[in-house]
C-alpha cells in the first residue's frame, strides 16, 4: 500500500555527522524521492506504529502541514548532533548512547557528534524561514544544556516565535532555569519524558536511571514550565513491560494534567531488536492474557501477533543486562523471567 509522508520533501535532519536527510526516521538519499511516495522499507518507524494503531510521526506531519507545499524549503528540522547519554538503556544501543558505546568498549569517533560549528556549516546555504518545527534528540538532549547550545545558532534564521520545538528527554536530568527561558522563545514547546515502567522495573529497563530521583525531575518540570510548554509521556512497549502496562497507567492517573490544565498524554510506541513484541512466545502470550483481561491494553497490543520458539536473543540480552547491573531479572520480574527462560 503506498503512503504519503511530507516530510520525505519539506523536512530535513542532521544526524550525528551523517549527509543531511528527510526526516529523522528515513536517511536514504533525498534525491531518489521524487514524489510524495515513501519506500515502507525506509520508514518502519512510523509503518510500524500504524500496523499497531497507533497514530504515527507521517500521520501527525500530514494532518498539521498537509500535503501540498508552493515552496521546496524545509519546514520540519531534525537535529541529532550526539550520542550522548547518561543510560545504558535495555532497548537502546551505542548508536543512541555514549554509556552504551563505554560500555562495550566501542570507541566514540567523530561519527558519533557533530559540533555546533559544523552544524552551522552543513546548513549554511539552506532557507531556514519556513521552518515551523525544529525536534532535538539525542543522546540525552539535556546533558550540557544542548538544546539551548544548538538552538540559539539558528535564532537570527528561525522565527522561534512561530515554530513548535519537539524533545525527548529521559527524565534523568533537572530542567534548569536556563532552559526554561529559552523554551518560552518558542510558539510551543512538546517536552516528551521517556517512562516505561515504574519503581524498580524502570530502574532494570532504564539503567541506572534511580525511580524517586526521575519522578522529582518530573514534578520538579511541571511545577516549574512556562504555560508554551505541554509535558507527555513517552513509553517503548517490548517484551519487558508488556504484562506490566497497568501499572504505569495508574501512575499516569494520578497527575493527568498540567498545571495549566493541560492533559499530559501517555504516547506508546514499540520497540525494535531483541526485546520487541516479534519475540513474542506462545507461554508468554497466555501469562498476558490471565494476567491482565481480555479487554486489556496489554493484550489488545498482543493478540493479533504471532509468536515465535527461539528466543535465544532475548535471554542473551538479559543476561547482558544482568551482568552490567550486577542484579538479576529474575528478581526484578520473577513471573516474567520465569516465563522466558523455563
Amino acid at each position: 500500500m503506498t503512503k504519503q509522508c511530507v516530510l520525505m520533501r519539506h523536512g530535513l535532519a542532521l544526524y550525528n555527522s551523517q549527509p543531511i536527510g528527510t526526516c529523522c526516521y528515513n536517511s536514504s538519499d533525498p534525491a531518489t524521492h521524487t514524489s510524495y511516495d515513501i519506500d515502507p522499507v525506509h520508514c518502519r518507524a512510523c509503518i510500524e506504529q500504524e500496523e499497531n494503531q497507533q497514530h504515527s510521526y507521517r500521520m501527525g506531519a500530514n494532518q498539521k502541514y498537509g500535503l501540498v507545499h508552493a515552496h521546496n524549503d524545509p519546514i520540519v528540522l531534525d537535529l541529532t548532533p550526539n550520542r550522548n547519554c547518561n543510560l545504558a538503556c535495555c532497548i537502546c544501543s551505542e548508536n543512541s548512547s555514549s554509556t552504551w558505546a563505554k560500555l562495550k568498549k566501542i570507541p566514540i569517533t567523530q561519527s558519533y557528534n557533530i559540533s555546533v560549528k559544523k552544524t552551522v556549516e552543513k546548513l549554511k546555504d539552506i532557507n531556514l524561514i519556513n521552518v515551523r518545527e525544529i525536534n532535538f534528540s539525542g543522546g540525552e538532549p539535556l546533558l550540557n544544556s544542548n538544546i539551548v547550545k544548538y538552538l540559539q545558532t539558528f535564532e537570527d534564521r528561525i522565527n522561534f516565535s512561530q515554530c513548535t520545538l519537539r524533545f525527548s528527554t529521559n527524565g534523568s536530568q533537572k530542567i534548569t532555569p536556563s532552559q526554561l527561558d529559552f523554551f518560552q522563545k518558542f510558539k510551543l514547546v512538546l517536552a516528551r519524558f521517556s517512562l516505561d515502567d515504574i519503581e524498580h522495573r524502570h530502574e532494570y529497563q532504564r539503567y541506572p536511571s534511580k525511580w524517586k530521583e526521575w519522578q522529582q525531575n518530573w514534578d520538579y518540570f511541571l511545577n516549574t514550565i512556562p504555560h508554551n510548554v505541554i509535558p507527555s509521556i513517552n513509553r517503548t512497549v517490548g517484551i519487558l513491560n508488556i504484562a506490566n502496562l497497568d501499572d504505569l497507567n495508574q501512575w499516569h492517573q494520578q497527575r493527568p494534567y498540567s498545571r495549566f490544565g493541560d492533559q499530559i498524554d501517555l504516547i506508546d510506541h514499540f520497540v525494535t531488536g531483541p526485546y520487541s513484541l516479534n519475540n513474542l512466545t506462545e507461554p508468554l502470550k497466555q501469562y498476558i492474557f490471565n494476567k491482565c483481561g481480555p479487554d486489556s491494553l496489554s493484550w489488545k497490543y498482543v493478540q493479533n501477533r504471532r509468536t515465535v520458539h527461539d528466543t535465544t536473543q532475548l535471554k542473551e540480552a538479559i543476561h547482558l543486562n544482568d551482568s552490567l547491573q550486577k542484579k538479576t531479572f529474575q528478581n526484578v520480574d520473577p513471573e516474567l523471567y520465569n516465563i522466558i527462560f523455563k
